[in-house]
C-alpha cells in the first residue's frame, strides 16, 4: 500500500546532497503491542452515504423512500443541500445552516420510477455547502477495515443505490 504522503529530507554533508524519503505515518505506543505505526489518513470535511443499497420498483409499488446521511469530520458552516442524481425525487433537500464536527444529518427522499421497464439505473447521493463565497460538494463515502494484525485501511468511494424497475412476482408467502 502506497503512503498518502512521503516526506523528503535533503542533507548536505561537505557539499554532497543526500536525499532520504520516508512515508508519513502515525505512531503510537500500545501497552500490549508496543510501537504501532498506522498510515496517515487524509479525510474530506464530510462524507455522504445512502441506504438502502438496492431499490426495487414493482408495478404495484412505484415509489420508494431512500435516506442519505451526511457525516461531518469538521464544523461545516453554510447552507447545506442534499439530493440524488439519476432519478426524480421529492423530499427535504435543504438541511441545516451548519453541521458540527462528529454529527450526522439525515435526508429522506421519496423516489419515483423512471417508467422504463426492465431497466437498472444508479442513484448517486450528493451534498453541497453554499456560502457567500463559494459552493463545496461532498460525494464520497468512507469505508474502514480494522484488524489487529494489519494496519488500518480506510478508503473513499462514491456511494450509490441500484434501482431496478422489474415486474417481480412473489409466490408462496407465509
Amino acid at each position: 500500500m502506497a503512503p498518502a504522503y512521503t516526506a523528503r529530507f535533503t542533507v548536505n554533508i561537505s557539499g554532497q546532497d543526500f536525499v532520504f524519503e520516508q512515508p508519513v505515518r502515525y505512531k503510537y505506543t500500545d501497552p500490549v503491542k508496543g510501537e504501532v505505526y498506522q498510515p496517515l489518513i487524509v479525510i474530506p470535511p464530510a462524507t455522504i452515504t445512502a441506504s438502502p443499497n438496492l431499490v426495487v420498483f414493482r408495478p404495484d409499488n412505484k415509489n420508494q423512500r431512500v435516506q442519505t446521511q451526511l457525516h461531518a469530520f469538521t464544523d461545516i458552516r453554510g447552507t447545506i443541500t442534499a439530493g440524488l442524481t439519476g432519478i426524480d425525487y421529492s423530499g427535504v433537500q435543504n438541511g441545516a445552516q451548519s453541521l458540527e464536527k462528529g454529527k450526522t444529518a439525515f435526508y429522506n427522499f421519496d423516489v419515483t420510477e423512471k417508467h422504463e421497464p426492465e431497466e437498472i439505473y444508479t442513484l448517486t447521493p450528493y451534498a453541497n455547502k453554499k456560502t457567500d463565497k463559494d459552493t463545496v460538494g461532498y460525494h464520497l463515502a468512507l469505508r474502514s477495515i480494522d484488524y489487529d494484525h494489519i494496519p488500518a485501511v480506510r478508503y473513499f468511494y462514491p456511494d450509490f443505490i441500484t434501482a431496478l424497475n422489474i415486474n417481480l412476482k412473489t409466490v408462496g408467502k407465509k
